[in-house]
């Protein structure tokens, strides 16, 4: 399978994710003071590693990336990417009363990156297991 392919099919998930919290977000079932943290900081985690992985798969197709020593430099681009556009937003609602600054959002979003470290670990085949050419 094509990286661009497995990539994608993370940032997919994750987009799902998003998406199943933000339903229950929408439909009241926060019940209590752990899931309505969990329900306000998760879209932040999910976000970030949908953001990451979208981005790389862009750039895998184009690139036609094979491994990890070959994608290494565009994963950490396209994580630069989603964690600064996502900490950019938080900073950004300071400036509108209508929105909410929330650290916490922030800490997610770092988590989010944490556990795209390790989707891509998983799933980057690595240059010497490679076979030649």
């Amino acid at each position: 399978m094509k990286l661009s392919t497995r990539y994608g099919a993370v940032g997919i998930a994750a987009l799902a994710a998003l998406t199943a919290v933000q339903w229950l977000r929408e439909n009241g079932y926060v019940q209590g003071d752990l899931t309505g943290y969990l329900l306000g900081v998760l879209p932040n985690l999910f976000a970030a590693i949908a953001i990451t992985f979208v981005v790389l798969s862009c750039f895998s197709d184009q690139r036609k990336l094979t491994n990890s020593r070959n994608a290494t430099p565009w994963f950490l681009l396209a994580a630069t990417i989603s964690g600064a556009g996502l900490t950019g937003w938080e900073y950004i609602q300071r400036t509108s009363g209508r929105f909410v600054f929330d650290l916490h959002d922030i800490a997610a979003t770092i988590v989010g990156l944490a556990l795209s470290v390790v989707f891509y670990l998983v799933f980057t085949p690595r240059a010497e297991n490679m076979p030649p050419p």
